[in-house]
Formats: C-alpha cells, sequence, structure tokens
C-alpha cells in the first residue's frame, strides 16, 4: 500500500480508456452484434473519446430495444421522448449516436453534458489528445489503430440462441462465421 498520496509521479497524468461491446443488439449492414468501439483519454483537464464506428447506436439498436442499456422506469421515460422534439434532446443524451470525436471539459462540465470536439478554439488540443492516444494504443498494440479493429465484431458473443431468436435467424452461427472469416487453414 503506498504511503504517499495525490500524484506519485508525474509521468502518470492520464489514463486511458476502452470500449468495444457489452450485449447484442447493435448491428451493421450485415453484421449481428457488432461493437460500438471507443477509445478515450482522460487528463486533469479533459475527457478525449475517439468513436471508431460512430455510425453505430452506441446502446444498440433501437429496434432491439437498445440492449446495453437495462430495463428501467428511466429507459422508459427517456424512450418515450423520442415523440416530442422538445424533450428529444434527453433521449439523444442518452441513446444517440456520438460524433466521431468529443471533448468534454472536466473542471467545467464533469458531467459531460457540453461537447465540445467542435469548438474550432479548442482543435488544437482536440488534435494533441487525439494524437497522444493513437500513439499510445499503437505501442499497446490495439487493433483499433492498427487497421485491424474489423476482428472484433466478429467474435462470437455468448448466447447464440438469444441473438437467433432476436434477429430473427435461427441458423445464425457467429462461431462458424468467425472460422470461416479469421482462422488460417494449412494446406496439408
Amino acid at each position: 500500500m503506498a504511503t504517499d498520496s495525490g500524484r506519485i509521479d508525474a509521468k502518470r497524468d492520464h489514463t486511458l480508456l476502452g470500449k468495444e461491446r457489452h450485449d447484442i443488439g447493435r448491428t451493421d449492414g450485415e453484421l449481428l452484434s457488432v461493437a460500438y468501439p471507443s477509445r478515450a483519454l482522460r487528463n486533469d483537464q479533459y475527457l478525449y473519446i475517439r468513436n471508431f464506428e460512430s455510425h453505430r447506436w452506441p446502446v444498440g439498436n433501437p429496434e432491439y430495444g437498445l440492449l446495453n442499456c437495462d430495463n428501467s422506469p428511466t429507459k422508459t421515460f427517456l424512450t418515450n421522448l423520442t415523440h416530442d422534439p422538445a424533450e428529444k434532446q434527453w433521449y439523444d443524451m442518452s441513446f444517440g449516436k456520438r460524433p466521431k470525436q468529443q471533448l468534454f471539459d472536466m473542471q467545467n462540465d464533469p458531467d459531460c453534458v457540453e461537447d465540445l470536439a467542435g469548438d474550432p478554439a479548442l482543435a488544437e488540443i482536440v488534435n494533441k489528445l487525439w494524437l497522444q492516444l493513437k500513439t499510445e494504443l499503437k505501442a499497446q498494440g490495439d487493433p483499433r489503430v492498427l487497421g485491424e479493429g474489423e476482428i472484433f465484431d466478429y467474435y462470437p458473443n455468448c448466447r447464440i440462441d438469444r441473438q437467433q431468436k432476436l434477429y430473427g435467424k435461427p441458423d445464425y452461427d457467429p462461431v462458424k462465421i468467425f472460422k470461416e472469416k479469421f482462422e488460417k487453414t494449412s494446406l496439408d
């Protein structure tokens, strides 16, 4: 246990975060149960988020019930706001698609409500944080920045029977699809 408190090593001034997928219910064309890949860098001032597939739904597709958010009275309340233009912003903040880059000022906006990534005055900061994040992810061998991130979308998810039912595809076999796409065969 450390006896010192505060920042002990000055080089440890940030944290990296990453997410791929957590649940089923997100599709992309013919691909089922795909990831919502994002990586982030958090330092004392900012949270920078890179959403690699920003055209996808971060909490799962609405037609499948936004399955990466458990059912609750709050979820029901928010999903009912889609019909009211004045209130739809709350639905979008919770379940809507995200831009490719997001930047939040954690000192002034700890709840991450105001995305500053599009502010021209902060473009240099956005670029600097993306370069730092990308450099560290490359050093760690992260497939998303090495051009090999597609593999995450093919990893078989558990509960294949649940996926077959959800997508209405009783013959869906993600293990077979993965093997066909990524396993090398020897020419004996």
